[in-house]
């Protein structure tokens, strides 16, 4: 297991996985998915960060339920 950066607020030391807190709760149906953009802006941002830090891309998995989701990331990025 990859240690965090020390610039990333990890929640739970020695725990590999983190929930990002978004407050902003506005869902856009998209088809037959959902997406929020402030969720994916907030992931994004949290990429960046663990990338900037010297995490390597295979070392970082983003998972989502929602396809648009998924999709909407690539803009932003």
């Amino acid at each position: 297991m990859c240690l965090a950066p020390a610039s990333f607020p990890w929640p739970a030391e020695g725990t590999p996985v983190v929930f990002l807190p978004v407050d902003e709760a506005t869902e856009t149906a998209v088809g037959l998915s959902q997406s929020n953009k402030f969720e994916v802006a907030a992931v994004c941002a949290a990429v960046a960060t663990l990338l900037k830090s010297g995490a390597r891309p295979t070392d970082v998995g983003v998972i989502t339920f929602y396809a648009a989701q998924a999709r909407m990331r690539v803009y932003i990025i």
